[in-house]
């Protein structure tokens, strides 16, 4: 037998399960949990290497103050052109049902040397699912190409850089290897191997569930109720009239 206190514990217990879940938002918005996962970068000319991040909402999403929108990952090392990096990446945000825009995420790729002289390896954006998946994607990233401060580069460290990051929503990944107006041009890249868990909490998917499963039971009560019987009776009275 359990003591008194015991039993009160258990009895508190039992009364508070679920009292911590997050109900759903209105029937026309929706929230959705990310947890990304930057697992590898590949095929970039520097051995160390690091990420920064910065996730851009549109017009209709929101967030918790809390939330932290952007950050740095740690150093890694590569090894033959690869390094495992896995930094997870975790925000919930709340939008519309039917958006036109979805949630983005920009990524600049730093180059560290010994000397802490730092270099600009790539930028690139990815475009989130708006549903629940599970999915691991491949993010091209491309940098300004300037050939008369290539050696700068490559001596002093720095590199062209583009202001703001959130611009990059606007540029997109499709820069890789064009000029612009002004002769500036863009390099090719590594690439960055991300890991894309989407989960969706709203309530027209609750609702759907409940009425296609009393529809699936009115479906299976009335087939029980009325089975099918082999012959009419007209087929019947064919059937005697052949016999004799």
């Amino acid at each position: 037998m359990f003591s008194a206190e015991r039993r009160q514990e258990l009895f508190m217990r039992k009364q508070l399960v679920g009292v911590h879940f997050e109900n759903a938002p209105s029937s026309t918005l929706q929230r959705i949990h990310y947890c990304l996962n930057i697992l590898q970068l590949k095929k970039f000319d520097r051995k160390r290497l690091f990420v920064e991040y910065e996730i851009g909402l549109p017009e209709g999403y929101s967030t918790d103050k809390s939330t932290i929108l952007n950050g740095v990952s740690q150093t890694v090392k590569t090894k033959k052109g690869v390094g495992n990096i896995s930094f997870p990446v975790s925000f919930t945000v709340i939008g519309p049902l039917a958006p036109t825009l979805s949630v983005n995420i920009c990524f600049v790729v730093y180059s560290y040397d010994i000397f802490r002289r730092m270099r600009v390896e790539g930028y690139g954006s990815l475009v989130l699912p708006i549903r629940s998946t599970m999915d691991t994607v491949t993010v091209g990233t491309w940098r300004p190409f300037i050939p008369d401060m290539e050696w700068q580069r490559a001596l002093v460290g720095g590199t062209g850089m583009v202001k703001r990051i959130k611009s990059l929503l606007l540029l997109g990944n499709t820069l890789q290897g064009s000029t612009s107006f002004y002769g500036l041009q863009t390099k090719c890249g590594g690439d960055i191997m991300v890991e894309v868990n989407a989960i969706t909490q709203r309530k027209k998917s609750v609702r759907g569930h409940r009425l296609d499963k009393r529809k699936r039971k009115r479906k299976s009560s009335s087939s029980h109720s009325h089975p099918s019987t082999p012959h009419t009776p007209k087929e019947m009275n064919f059937f005697s009239k052949t016999i004799r």
